[in-house]
């Protein structure tokens, strides 16, 4: 590079002088974001140098220009180390012994590209400025990417008439930068300055966890869940299915939760409908970004065949920590469920022989209930328990008279 002199003039006359050089491209350098001039010599011999010289606006120009820095006759080639926001419109002056060439003509501007994120849609938009130089040889503009330290790649090839692309499928957290290539007919190109843009978008909690779904009366089931809140995510969504076969749909938002756990209820027939539920996490644009375990009601059935109580119930699902055991619970004579035995996790009933409890505890019926009790290894330290339905159950009482 040629050691150029600065030389800062407000052009008010113009004389008429040598022939203008023409410009080959103005061009932004993508390793340092400076801008590029390379022109051809002027048709005139015996240039002493040229003047490199700016315009904020085309009308008019020669009120408008400011020649800024000189180089040597025999140099075709400069580059401006300022980048302005708005891209300058840049001409060349050659100078001689008798005098300048004009201002007018042969005006030349980098496309300047600006770029917008769309998070909820998970694009990003491009928009440039058309490249002015190259009139009716300008040919089109190609758009390039690059994903954090990937390298640049070709993404899109679109007419002079399009300004604008929009590239979709955007990652969240990833560093995205961009450029647009101008060309022409003649081989020419033109880079504009690279944009960048780092798809944040929150973390999700840390866990998520379906505490219990828990039969409260007839109507109601409850349902608790868990979250970590200390993230910037606290908006989350129930949702509900009618089988683990079928797809959950939303069932309700909850947004601004301000503590762990937190319950909402639903209302069921809970003696003959089984319903699933999940907790989703949601960033700001509503979409799920994580999801907690799924839980079901405990729909519990019984009859009686003689003296011999027979419960059946649906196994609960599903505690992160798996299930312990199910506690099996009778009322007893004071109207109090009491613990009367415990099944297996894998055991979805009970077999309870009547007749040696005490006539004071059925008075004609004979009421119970069980609970799913997780284990100890839910790994966010939570130990839910799942409690059904309440039957009770019609019992014949035989009177012997002797």
């Amino acid at each position: 590079m040629v050691l150029v002199q600065i030389l800062p003039e407000s052009v008010d006359a113009q004389i008429e002088g040598p022939e203008k050089p023409i410009i080959n491209f103005v061009s932004i350098d993508t390793a340092d974001q400076n801008v590029l001039l390379n022109w051809n010599p002027s048709a005139t011999p015996n240039i002493l140098h040229y003047k490199i010289c700016y315009l904020t606006n085309l009308s008019p120009p020669s009120s408008t220009g400011v020649c800024f820095a000189t180089v040597p006759g025999d140099n075709l080639n400069y580059k401006y180390d300022t980048v302005s926001l708005n891209p300058l419109i840049y001409t060349i002056k050659a100078v001689d012994a008798i005098g300048e060439s004009l201002l007018d003509g042969d005006f030349h501007r980098t496309v300047k590209l600006d770029i917008t994120y769309d998070s909820c849609s998970q694009e990003i938009n491009l928009k440039w400025g058309k490249y002015l130089g190259w009139k009716e040889n300008l040919t089109g503009y190609r758009v390039f990417s690059k994903e954090s330290s990937g390298s640049f790649k070709e993404i899109a090839l679109l007419d002079t008439n399009k300004l604008s692309f929009t590239h979709t499928g955007i990652k969240e957290n990833v560093e995205y930068k961009y450029f647009i290539r101008a060309f022409d007919n003649r081989g020419r190109i033109s880079y504009s300055n690279i944009r960048s843009y780092y798809t944040f978008m929150p973390p999700p909690p840390s866990f998520i966890n379906l505490d219990y779904v828990s039969v409260l009366d007839n109507q109601n089931v409850e349902i608790s869940f868990s979250a970590d809140l200390t993230g910037e995510i606290n908006d989350f969504q129930l949702l509900r299915a009618s089988s683990l076969n079928t797809s959950f749909t939303s069932w309700r938002t909850l947004n601004d939760v301000g503590h762990s756990p937190f319950s909402i209820n639903d209302r069921l027939p809970t003696r003959g409908v089984q319903t699933y539920y999940r907790i989703d996490a949601l960033n700001s644009c509503s979409n799920p970004v994580s999801s907690s375990n799924i839980g079901s009601n405990i729909i519990l059935r019984g009859e009686v065949d003689g003296t011999i109580a027979k419960l059946t119930w649906n196994p609960y699902t599903d505690f992160a920590g798996g299930i312990e055991e199910y506690a099996i619970y009778r009322m007893n004579e004071y109207d109090e469920f009491e613990l009367i035995n415990t099944a297996q996790a894998g055991d979805v009933s009970y077999i309870e022989d009547l007749s040696t409890i005490s006539s004071g505890a059925m008075k004609g019926e004979i009421s119970y209930q069980i609970e799913a009790i997780e284990t100890d290894n839910n790994p966010n330290g939570i130990k839910g328990i799942s409690r059904s339905n309440k039957i009770s159950i019609s019992i014949v009482t035989r009177l012997f008279v002797p």
